[in-house]
């Protein structure tokens, strides 16, 4: 995970669990009004029993007085939720929106060293709506709906002489899902309050274009997003997030970004060659089984040559030389899939160095890129951990590591076995 991945993650997970808090007190409100709803039922029974009344109409319903007090506690609880709901996403979002721009702009300028107000842009937030709609709407919508399918099945099953038992088991259904839908609703406006602090953060540190990352269980809407433009996108173009209820996709800056030349593709098929030889020393390799896509998502495990490899390579900085026909660019990315660690690969004649990283880097210093070049290694590749065109673009490092190597590129590939050449 990258630094700003694990960054956001951190960030959504903290407001979250300071949302939660906030909901426990709505859920108190919820079964409060659940308990005065199914006492106020018992009540109605018993009153009808007394009345002697063997069936009712809707009309006769109205006749008797604990049907009347029954409708006042839907309707007073409706109101009750709604003004519970109000006040903690009102709090979550206002905590999640200040405390994310403030970390944010922390990690980007460093503590102490911006004067932004975040109030005034939290007062932005708020006052236009991310989806079209404000939260308040979408609250008395649910609440509104509660209330109308309360009293709605309360009166038909009373009307078609249902027993208690299976009229309270309704109720606390109907009640059931409406706080379910509370529930989504301000994990998802908080969801939407840290992200949109983010781009605030990014864009008063001068940030021009941001990268989509993926939530840790994407659905196909998101990972389309992902895909389109490599990930990354012009941080006032970009789609609006979360793309859906429950959404955890984030927003990352991006520093610099690489525009492809026309016609180079950076989707997988099978009859494309992984890469070709030249003065970099690239593997023209055949594809492997596994593919590092099946390895992302756990449809194969390494085979057995590539096991054989990351055995060799237990922990950051381990080394191994292997026979050159033993090992491909496509098998290190297979094996970043796998760790979820960088590796790169040098070449000399017909031996492969393979050197193991960790989730940022491989440990090639000045002095050791300058002794591989003096034994007659060339810089075949390495890896990035990702799966985005965003996680191709070679970093100021790798660019000075290839300069020491005396060699104009070489190659990146992802967890997904995509690659670019990157040239100096």
């Amino acid at each position: 995970m990258s630094y700003w991945s694990e960054k956001l993650a951190l960030q959504e997970a903290r407001a979250l669990v300071y949302a939660a808090d906030r909901q426990k007190y709505v859920m108190e409100v919820y079964r409060r009004i659940q308990e005065d709803t199914l006492r106020d039922i018992d009540r109605l029974y018993a009153q009808i029993q007394e009345s002697g009344a063997e069936s009712l109409t809707r009309t006769q319903l109205y006749n008797f007085s604990r049907w009347d007090n029954l409708l006042t506690t839907v309707r007073m609880g409706a109101q009750a939720t709604q003004n519970a709901q109000l006040d903690a996403v009102r709090a979550a979002v206002s905590n999640g929106y200040i405390a994310t721009f403030g970390d944010t702009m922390d990690a980007i300028r460093g503590p102490g060293r911006w004067s932004v107000v975040p109030d005034k842009l939290l007062d932005t937030y708020l006052a236009t709506p991310w989806s079209g709609k404000d939260y308040s709407e979408r609250i008395w919508k649910n609440t509104n709906k509660l209330a109308s399918d309360l009293e709605g099945h309360m009166r038909d099953l009373l009307v078609r002489g249902e027993n208690p038992a299976k009229v309270k088991a309704k109720i606390m259904k109907d009640y059931g899902v409406s706080y379910e839908v509370a529930d989504r609703l301000i994990q998802t406006e908080v969801s939407a309050a840290t992200g949109a602090a983010n781009i605030a953060a990014y864009k008063e540190s001068g940030y021009t274009h941001v990268q989509y990352i993926l939530d840790s269980a994407p659905c196909p809407v998101c990972i389309d997003h992902a895909g389109q433009n490599g990930g990354i996108y012009p941080i006032d173009e970009a789609p609006v997030i979360p793309i859906h209820p429950r959404c955890h996709c984030r927003y990352a800056p991006v520093t610099s970004y690489t525009v492809l030349p026309e016609g180079v593709d950076l989707t997988w098929t099978p009859e494309k060659p992984l890469a070709t030889t030249g003065e970099s020393g690239i593997i023209n390799a055949p594809i492997e089984t596994p593919h590092p896509v099946d390895v992302v998502f756990g449809h194969k495990d390494l085979n057995r040559r590539q096991q054989t490899i990351l055995e060799l390579l237990p922990k950051y900085g381990s080394q191994a030389i292997v026979s050159k026909r033993d090992v491909s660019m496509l098998d290190l990315a297979a094996l970043t899939a796998n760790t979820g660690n960088e590796f790169a690969m040098f070449t000399r004649q017909g031996k492969r160095l393979i050197m193991r990283g960790d989730i940022e880097t491989v440990p090639v210093r000045k002095a050791d890129a300058l002794k591989l070049f003096n034994a007659g290694y060339r810089w075949s590749g390495h890896t990035h951990v990702g799966r985005t065109a965003a996680d191709l673009i070679a970093s100021d490092g790798d660019k000075k590591i290839l300069a020491l190597f005396r060699q104009r590129r070489s190659a990146i590939y992802n967890a997904l076995g995509k690659y670019v050449i990157f040239k100096i």
